[in-house]
């Protein structure tokens, strides 16, 4: 599963600790992203179902993320979609995920091979 942002929900800690159910990896998320984002950050609030999932979100995804509310405002998949591709807040992330950037930049390519721009049309 592919987050908006091109993060691999499989390799995000976050997303494991929910699914395995990993108080202490919770804990050490939590530890983290409070430091990362200079706010205190609980390990109860450390949980991910997949940001394009249904229900109930963690404190990140349902407050503190830009780019999950940017996607859905413009119905995409994924940044690979928006015409804005790469912004400040995708920048972000890939700053600290380079697997992210290497996962919507072969999106952007394959989207862009199956849907050629008929201004470069011959």
């Amino acid at each position: 599963m592919t987050s908006y942002c091109g993060i691999n929900c499989e390799e995000c800690e976050a997303f494991i600790a929910t699914q395995n159910q990993d108080n202490h990896l919770k804990t050490q998320v939590a530890k983290r992203w409070s430091a990362l984002y200079g706010r205190q950050i609980k390990p109860e609030e450390v949980f991910c179902k997949g940001c394009r999932s249904k229900g109930t979100q963690g404190i990140y995804c349902h407050t503190m993320c830009p780019i999950k509310p940017c996607c859905r405002e413009r119905q995409i998949e994924t940044c690979a979609e928006c015409e804005k591709f790469v912004c400040k807040d995708l920048q972000q992330v890939f700053n600290f995920c380079n697997d992210a950037k290497k996962k919507l930049m072969s999106l952007k390519e394959q989207s862009s091979r199956s849907n050629p721009d008929p201004d470069n049309e011959p």
